[in-house]
């Protein structure tokens, strides 16, 4: 930038140097000598910048990346062949819910068992077989209603079992006992001959009674009085299990 005007003012001068020369010229005469020519020097000073003055930082450049994007595409799988008619949705019926036999509340206290009872220590309460007939006996809960029973369930350990429905709409006051008999094996039903294990043991026998509502005959449940079977549903907790030896003679 300098040296550019140092070159312009340069120009400038000869320029002015040259016009001055110019115009009509004299004629140099013999007795009158030519003065010396006249040169003029022009000093052109030149404006530092200050000292403060910084030089402006150099950018790099950094090299970009060209980043091209990818698209990820998900296949979608055609819901109906092209000329085939799309299939009408069907819906399907509600599946009813079973119902199920719910408890009803505690109406009666549990049976209280009186014999036959083994108890540890006290008097020993055995059977025999075959010839004893077995006596169940429990206190009264109170007056039962027409579709209301005790439900006696017995268990000959080893052996079988079985549920009878005793007293339905009993009006025994309590304390007093009810009593439900199976029979020994040669009598009429029912009897216990079918429980019994073979070869014939000597066996423990267990046994519970429950206040229950007859809810009505059914494939599996308590046997009523005339050999059919009844589904039952509680009104009282279980008595406490009461057991006793059943011996052969």
């Amino acid at each position: 930038m300098l040296s550019k005007s140092l070159y312009v003012l340069t120009v400038l001068v000869l320029a002015v140097a040259m016009v001055g020369c110019g115009g009509s010229t004299a004629t140099p005469t013999k007795s009158a000598p030519l003065p010396a020519p006249t040169q003029v020097i022009v000093v052109v000073t030149a404006t530092l910048p200050p000292a403060t003055a910084t030089t402006s930082a150099t950018a790099t450049l950094m090299p970009t990346t060209a980043v091209t994007p990818t698209l990820e595409t998900t296949p979608v799988k055609p819901t109906n062949t092209p000329g085939k008619p799309r299939p009408t949705a069907t819906k399907k019926a509600p599946t009813a819910t079973p119902t199920q036999t719910v408890p009803a509340a505690n109406k009666y206290p549990a049976p209280k068992l009186i014999s036959p009872m083994y108890v540890q220590g006290g008097p020993k309460d055995e059977r025999h077989f075959p010839g004893d007939a077995l006596i169940f006996q429990w206190a009264s809960v109170g007056g039962l209603q027409g579709d209301e029973c005790y439900q006696l369930s017995v268990n000959f350990v080893p052996g079988g079992g079985d549920s009878f429905l005793v007293d339905c709409a009993d009006q025994t006051p309590p304390p007093k006992p009810v009593s439900f008999t199976l029979n020994k094996p040669s009598g009429p039903g029912p009897n216990y001959s079918s429980y019994l294990p073979y070869p014939i043991s000597d066996v423990t026998v267990n046994w519970t009674v429950t206040v229950v509502k007859d809810a009505g005959k059914a494939s599996t449940g308590a046997q009523a009085s005339d050999g059919t079977r009844h589904k039952t549903i509680p009104l009282s907790p279980t008595s406490a299990r009461a057991q006793f030896p059943l011996k052969g003679s």
